[in-house]
């Protein structure tokens, strides 16, 4: 929620008036902090859309007719990398965590705020080390709990103790008419201005909760609404769960729960959830729901996605299996930094009637190689052309300067973005060695620009001859050097630098 508006954390803070303990006080006033920048960015934009919006969806059912596929499956079921692989194909078009940090914003919001996360998210998500930033591909769950606390999330990750409140978002019941409007309002909202200039393409969305809302979807999408539903064997799923909710303790505003009171939540919650959907799907016509088994789509990635494209009546493309085989290819020497959790040799009946089920008995489809392209290293050549901008962007910082007759400090923040794209893009692939490069690389920009950028931006103000001016000029120099926009835009570039230079992905699923 760092980017949700204030009014959403409003909502969040004074429902129940439950204000954190002295030890989470420094993470809310964060999040308040990035948030209050967030609520001013994207304030004209929601202005604006906003009386749209309205009329558009303001009844008590809205409809958004379009070709839709819906990833099903509950919490740390393959859903992620399922997702990853779908948005490789060109004809889908899927939200990205800057589109769902900050729902409430569109077209210039999002571009500025798109910037603007890189210093400040990982390259990877905490709980599992998968590649994670602003431009990958993220649950649309996020946008509905950023704009509106339409979310089962609260209550799953931020406090603990009022999950039974927002668990009502998750399968949709026991929610007011007003409170169920307004998820279907926001949800049909958030999609529409997603999709706003992308009408030709399917829209694809992920997230767990969808798996028990598939009646709902269904009413909103209409007939061409398509489901692909993957399951993991069920006690790994458990088990990965509540080891997610102790990695994401940190962000949280309460103490964690006892473990095995995750343990018998998330299993009760995960039952009623894959149950919900086995009903539901079960009420719509052949050929709108799919289903896999992770395990298979580890072993037989491109068979089983073509046979789940074949039994929607989704075209197979060359261009999608050109995609698939390149994010593959990426994914290829992925290691999780913590091994899977081992799997019971008894499972409790409930998790036993799941796997026998969804067919978690039988062993997994034989593996099928796949044939990759080479990883050739080209850092060389990258560390050389990242020397090479540094009197470029020197110069045209200088230059633009001297021009114009303004400093612009925040160019300094955009260099480091420049060079650590040059740097990672040139390569293929980011690396530490080419991430301290680039930082290099970027103080020495900053070293070889700041003075006479200083002065061809503000020598006209002085008083004096030549030398007093330029003398002037380097007191100024060390006097701003402590200036707290100055460090900040500065220590933005820096990060900018390291972190887009470390990419191990060059470009996200699908971009």
């Amino acid at each position: 929620m760092a980017l949700a508006p204030l009014d959403a954390w409003a909502r969040l803070l004074f429902r129940r008036p439950h204000f954190p303990g002295p030890r989470y006080l420094p993470r809310l006033a964060l999040a308040m902090f990035t948030s209050y920048f967030g609520t001013c960015i994207t304030l004209p934009e929601r202005l604006l859309l906003a009386p749209y919006l309205w009329l558009r969806f303001r009844g008590p059912r809205p409809t958004l007719h379009r070709p839709v596929v819906i990833i099903a499956g509950y919490f740390r079921s393959g859903t992620t990398h399922l997702h990853y692989l779908l948005s490789c194909d060109p004809q889908m078009r899927t939200p990205r965590w800057v589109h769902v940090c900050a729902p409430q914003g569109f077209f210039a919001s999002w571009a500025l705020i798109r910037w603007m996360m890189i210093p400040f998210v990982s390259n990877s998500r905490p709980q599992d080390d998968v590649a994670f930033g602003p431009e990958w591909p993220s649950e649309d769950d996020f946008a509905l709990n950023n704009w509106v606390l339409a979310s089962s999330l609260p209550g799953r990750f931020i406090y603990h103790s009022q999950h039974p409140h927002y668990d009502r978002w998750h399968f949709l019941e026991g929610l007011s008419e007003h409170e169920l409007s307004r998820w279907r309002r926001v949800q049909a909202a958030f999609c529409w201005k997603f999709m706003a200039f992308s009408r030709r393409r399917i829209l694809l969305l992920k997230s767990p909760s969808h798996t028990a809302r598939i009646r709902e979807l269904s009413d909103l999408f209409g007939p061409q609404l398509r489901v692909i539903h993957i399951t993991r064997e069920p006690d790994s799923v458990v088990k990965s769960n509540v080891r997610m909710a102790e990695r994401l303790e940190p962000f949280a505003l309460e103490p964690l729960p006892p473990l095995d009171q995750i343990r018998q939540r998330v299993t009760d919650e995960f039952v009623r959830t894959e149950e919900k959907f086995l009903a539901e799907a079960a009420a719509l016509p052949p050929g709108r729901v799919a289903r896999m088994r992770f395990e298979d789509l580890v072993s037989d990635p491109l068979g089983q996605l073509r046979r789940c494209y074949d039994e929607l009546g989704l075209s197979w493309t060359d261009a999608a299996e050109r995609g698939f085989r390149r994010y593959l290819g990426a994914v290829r020497d992925y290691q999780p930094r913590h091994k899977a959790p081992g799997t019971s040799t008894r499972l409790e009946p409930r998790l036993q009637e799941l796997a026998s089920r969804f067919g978690h008995e039988v062993p997994p489809v034989p593996p099928v190689p796949i044939e990759h392209e080479p990883l050739l290293s080209r850092e060389p050549r990258a560390i050389a052309l990242t020397w090479l901008m540094v009197p470029l962007l020197a110069a045209a910082w200088v230059g633009l300067t001297a021009l114009l007759k303004e400093r612009f400090d925040p160019l300094v923040w955009v260099i480091g973005i420049v060079l650590g794209y040059v740097a990672v893009r040139t390569a293929g692939r980011g690396s530490l060695r080419l991430g301290v490069i680039a930082s290099l690389a970027f103080l020495c920009t900053l070293a070889l620009a700041i003075y006479p950028a200083t002065f061809f931006g503000s020598a006209h103000k002085y008083q004096g001859d030549l030398a007093q001016k330029l003398a002037t000029t380097w007191v100024t120099v060390g006097r701003h050097a402590t200036v707290a926009n100055h460090l900040f835009y500065t220590a933005c570039g820096l990060v900018s630098a390291f972190r887009i230079a470390t990419r191990k992905h060059v470009r996200p699923p699908g971009a």
